[in-house]
């Protein structure tokens, strides 16, 4: 059974709309957004256009008296290092929100070896240094936060320990 639309007058536009809903007052989410931001009735919106000088003035004498935060004011060169540092100290290791400790999973543990450890140029097994990828490998294979745990190896000495043809003990 189709509805029977009502007609309803738009409270921001003042113009004439036809709405399945009772409670409907504005004809469009355009309507709707202007109401909300104080756009008097019947006020049409220019995008693009400046906004008037009354707004402006009535915008700027809310604003007197209300200190703006560092406004013309500079950090120097030496307090922003300050400030990094801080932060780095503040978000790392065990004082970041995220820390899991010994929990971690697989893949964040290697992300954290590579970052204490740094990144590997030789395998210490086989003693390459020309090969396409080295990787931090566990010793024990039981994936803790203990750094002497870690060896560096190829691809290649890595898949062959991880399978079992290679002992590094």
């Amino acid at each position: 059974m189709p509805y029977k639309p009502f007609i309803k007058l738009c409270k921001q536009c003042l113009k004439e709309y036809k709405t399945k809903k009772l409670k409907s007052i504005y004809c469009s989410l355009k309507c709707f957004g202007l109401a909300n931001r104080g756009i008097q009735k019947g006020t049409p919106f220019k995008k693009g256009h400046k906004v008037p000088e009354e707004w402006r003035k009535r915008i700027s004498k809310s604003l007197e008296g209300k200190p703006t935060w560092m406004k013309g004011k500079k950090h120097t060169q030496e307090s922003i290092r300050k400030m990094r540092l801080a932060d780095r100290e503040k978000q790392t290791g065990k004082n970041n929100v995220a820390w899991r400790g010994d929990q971690v999973s697989y893949t964040g543990l290697h992300q954290w070896v590579s970052r204490q450890l740094g990144k590997p140029k030789k395998c210490e097994f086989c003693g390459t240094t020309t090969a396409r990828k080295f990787e931090w490998a566990n010793i024990n294979k039981e994936y803790k936060r203990n750094l002497t745990d870690w060896v560096r190896l190829c691809t290649k000495c890595h898949r062959n320990y991880d399978y079992g043809n290679l002992c590094l003990i």
